[in-house]
């Protein structure tokens, strides 16, 4: 049996600073207008499970209210210390019941430098006979010319595959802030998984700091197999957010299939 996965950094608002984008209408930056497209925007998604990223508590309340209608489920974790934001995952109760809940808070500091608050949210879903684990996080940013062995966001995704615990499948999603071609994806690599949208490399998911590129991701690993869904085009100047868009980031979805 098929289903269907979506990840999305839907952009907090606590985070919004108008100068930041400066391609955009301000009337797109408002709360009141993104959070009813936002909303609207995943509902017609459709996916069977949904996985958040910068996702507020009173986001997660509004989503939790309006696809409960539909027949979903949701989890939600925040960052930890000041954090507003955190991650949450949605999935169909039609297909898929809840196992295990595991709430990582990454332990990322170093030397004179603390924990980031950084979280993965992962939930174990039961689907027919099968166990699919999914992970849902959102990665540390820091500029490329970060040493590896300075790099928070390596040291998160090593926890988080050291905390993957036994399924027949995982599926490992959310904001990594690297592009493919990385130490920080290189872990995730070396761990066995598959990036869903490898065979559409020009699928760009933001264009912070006016540069398109691929910093969202759908990893799989297991006996399943994965068709990725075409993202719009989008280039170093595409408004983002905007009327068709409500989020700085693309929303990316995949059909996976159980082999």
């Amino acid at each position: 049996m098929s289903f269907v996965v979506c990840s999305y950094n839907i952009l907090a608002n606590a985070y919004i600073e108008p100068r930041f984008f400066p391609h955009t209408a301000a009337e797109h930056l408002r709360p009141e207008w993104r959070m009813g497209a936002l909303a609207d925007a995943i509902e017609r998604r459709a996916a069977h499970i949904l996985c958040l990223q910068e996702i507020e508590e009173e986001t997660f309340a509004l989503l939790e209210r309006r696809l409960a209608k539909l027949g979903y489920a949701g989890e939600y974790l925040k960052k930890s210390g000041t954090r507003l934001d955190g991650c949450a995952t949605f999935f169909d109760r039609s297909q898929f019941t809840l196992g295990n809940v595991h709430r990582l808070v990454y332990d990322d500091g170093i030397a004179d430098q603390p924990s980031s608050g950084s979280i993965a949210l992962l939930l174990e879903l039961r689907h027919d006979a099968r166990t699919l684990g999914v992970a849902s996080t959102h990665l540390k940013w820091q500029a490329p010319t970060t040493p590896p062995d300075q790099r928070i966001g390596l040291r998160q995704a090593r926890q988080l595959v050291g905390a993957l615990q036994p399924c027949d499948a995982w599926i490992a999603c959310g904001d990594f802030n690297a592009t493919a071609a990385t130490p920080t994806l290189d872990t995730f690599w070396s761990a066995g998984f598959a990036d869903a949208y490898a065979a559409r490399p020009d699928d760009f998911t933001c264009n912070s700091n006016e540069i398109a590129k691929r910093i969202d991701y759908l990893l799989y690993r297991g006996p399943l197999s994965a068709e990725p869904h075409a993202l719009p085009t989008i280039h170093a100047t595409t408004p983002l957010p905007s009327l068709e868009q409500p989020s700085d980031h693309l929303a990316i979805s995949a059909t996976f299939e159980w082999h």
